[in-house]
């Protein structure tokens, strides 16, 4: 399925993105030196009701039907323009794929990749939503999800989440320790935090995130969940969103 969307200079899709989307199976693919591209999601809980309220995409890289690891897509050796021009494509992939049978009404997290932060300069929001824009995307509920801001200085990391949120997407922060959470919550303000649930300690650990997020009016999404015991401290401490490989193996969430 060929993709053609004309940003407001004119230039195709492809002119600001290398590679060209096209169906293969159920799923678009992106084909793209020598690798085909494709989508998988994964779902973020509620486990306060036992509901899915939003999935997260990931991109999965096949050189003759066998898998490549992502870092050789996102190679160091490439320019940040080459980079952001990948990921870019690959965020437009996973919009087209998620639709694909309708616009629906839970949103869909698209990673960003962490050389984005290095060229904040452009308006990546304006961007993106005109290439949403161009395969009947507007309606579609999109959440940026940042890679770690540590490193950047606050200014520009206000003026790329400006950007994207001018342009109707939410914004997702990752962060690697919780310990970073009030530093990057006096510095702005997303709708979500990405915390690694492995990485956040006891309950009254979590507990204590989950209250200084709750006053930002942040939610916290508990990644990397991967048992029963993982889950159940994260309601202990008074969390309620998840994502991980325990839900995808018991999708009715965690007994009460």
């Amino acid at each position: 399925m060929n993709q053609d969307s004309r940003p407001s200079d004119g230039a195709p899709l492809a002119g600001r993105v290398p590679g060209a989307l096209r169906q293969a199976s159920w799923q678009a693919e992106c084909e793209l030196a020598g690798l085909s591209l494709k989508s998988s999601f994964q779902a973020i809980h509620d486990m306060d009701d036992d509901r899915v309220i939003a999935h997260s995409a990931r991109v999965r890289a096949w050189r003759d039907g066998a898998a490549v690891p992502i870092a050789e897509l996102f190679d160091p050796a490439r320019s940040d323009t080459d980079i952001v021009r990948i990921d870019r494509l690959c965020r437009v992939l996973h919009a087209t794929n998620y639709h694909a049978d309708g616009v629906k009404a839970t949103p869909l997290l698209v990673p960003a990749h962490p050389r984005l932060l290095q060229s904040v300069t452009a308006d990546h929001g304006r961007v993106y939503r005109e290439a949403l824009d161009g395969i009947g995307l507007t309606d579609a509920r999109t959440v940026i999800a940042l890679p770690d801001p540590a490193n950047l200085r606050t200014m520009s990391l206000v003026y790329l989440m400006g950007s994207y949120r001018l342009h109707g997407f939410e914004i997702a922060v990752n962060l690697a320790h919780a310990s970073g959470l009030a530093d990057l919550l006096a510095r702005t303000r997303p709708n979500y935090v990405l915390l690694d649930v492995r990485q956040c300690g006891a309950p009254d650990s979590i507990a204590a995130a989950i209250a200084i997020a709750a006053q930002a009016g942040t939610r916290i999404v508990f990644t990397m969940v991967e048992s029963a015991g993982a889950a159940q401290r994260i309601r202990a401490a008074g969390g309620s969103l998840g994502q991980g490989y325990y839900f995808d193996q018991h999708p009715a969430g965690v007994a009460a």
